[in-house]
């Protein structure tokens, strides 16, 4: 068993770039920027299909930064101010251009990125990230095409691996949506270095911007499968994590890597709420963040979904929100909720970080560790075996 722990640490020692192992995200030393940031919060109308516009609309854009919202029957209205509000004639591509696309940018310079959908259902989250016949991509697609096209425009001065990993949340569990087959659930782990990891899930490796979207046109087909099946009021939420490693040419001991994860949360609208555990959660950290209470009574641990989201929400990353409004009359409540969190989501603010790994500060803490172990084995008599706090603090 020693012989094992032994080997296994010098496989990590010898390939810290790859980072199916967990220990090597743990490795990571991270470097604090001087500032404390926002998350950016946006608004996206979404336009009435043909069968609605029989209906008025009760919410519109009157400034780059607000959105009103009309109270039906009353002269009454509510204005909400964000960073940015973008009405029904917004495409994804003015979207990604203005406010994704720098996200990405930051990604490859080695800091942590999210991007978060949240609305009512049918409020247009789908059509944001995955896009749609009449508006070619969507969000996803879109960022894994400026990740390789910045990767490879670079490619003489750098070598890089990108890994692609996608699930599916429904309450309390998990299902890799690239790999369903071999166990139905998976679960979530806690590591002091690197935060929470989803043990199991299939990190599948990239070659090239193509072969990413279509590890997303897959995870998106066993979604909608997978979605058929639950209820109305329990729709589950999606992540998508493009995981990208770099090492510059000119410093090869010193790699830069971050992630990218890009979350569908679940539909917030009619009794969804009222019973999903995951959306109340998320919801309550996001007004405990913005009240400002203190960062450890802050009830991550709640659900699988908050603790995922825990780097985003007053954490070490960059964030963008992104508000899905249905502007029909009929959802004008939906609207104002989702309104009213999205001016308590701008209040939250994340100190970020770059994360950065010096590959000699590693192979230094390595060699401690090999060599404690080699005293442990020292002072263990033959045939006796360390007891099993000695071998999990190995």
């Amino acid at each position: 068993y020693m012989g094992t722990v032994l080997n296994r640490i010098i496989e990590v020692s010898v390939s810290v770039v790859g980072h199916s192992y967990p220990y090597c995200r743990g490795l990571e030393s991270f470097y604090m920027t001087d500032i404390r940031k926002s998350i950016q919060v946006l608004t996206r109308i979404r336009p009435q299909s043909a069968e609605e516009k029989v209906e008025d609309e009760c919410a519109s854009v009157v400034a780059y930064n607000k959105l009103q919202i009309q109270v039906p029957g009353s002269n009454q209205s509510r204005q909400f101010e964000i960073d940015r509000a973008y009405d029904k004639l917004a495409s994804n591509e003015n979207l990604f251009v203005d406010c994704i696309d720098p996200l990405v940018g930051r990604v490859y310079s080695g800091y942590n990125c999210f991007v978060l959908t949240y609305g009512a259902r049918q409020s247009g989250k789908n059509h944001t990230l995955f896009g749609s016949s009449n508006d070619s991509e969507g969000i996803l697609n879109r960022c894994a095409n400026s990740l390789f096209q910045k990767l490879d425009s670079n490619q003489n001065s750098i070598k890089y691996m990108v890994t692609l990993s996608a699930s599916l949340l429904k309450q309390n569990t998990i299902i890799d949506l690239l790999n369903p087959a071999p166990k139905s659930t998976l679960n979530l782990i806690d590591h002091r270095g690197f935060g929470a990891y989803i043990d199991g899930l299939a990190e599948l490796q990239c070659q090239s911007a193509a072969e990413a979207r279509e590890y997303i046109k897959q995870a998106i087909s066993v979604r909608s499968a997978l979605e058929a099946r639950t209820t109305n009021s329990s729709k589950p939420s999606t992540v998508f994590d493009i995981h990208v490693e770099i090492i510059d040419n000119d410093t090869p001991f010193s790699i830069r890597q971050a992630t990218l994860r890009v979350v569908q949360i679940a539909g917030s609208g009619g009794l969804a709420l009222k019973f999903n555990e995951s959306l109340q959660a998320f919801v309550k950290c996001a007004e405990m963040l913005a009240a400002d209470k203190e960062t450890w009574s802050i009830p991550y641990h709640t659900s699988n979904l908050t603790r995922l989201l825990e780097p985003c929400l007053g954490g070490n990353a960059f964030a963008v929100c992104i508000m899905c409004i249905d502007p029909a009359t009929s959802a004008v409540q939906d609207c104002i909720n989702t309104c009213e969190l999205a001016e308590k989501i701008k209040k939250i603010k994340n100190v970020e970080k770059i994360n950065k790994t010096s590959l000699n500060t590693a192979n230094k803490e390595l060699r401690e560790e090999i060599k404690k172990v080699r005293g442990k084995l020292n002072h263990t008599q033959p045939g006796q075996y360390m007891n099993d706090i000695d071998t999990n603090k190995i």
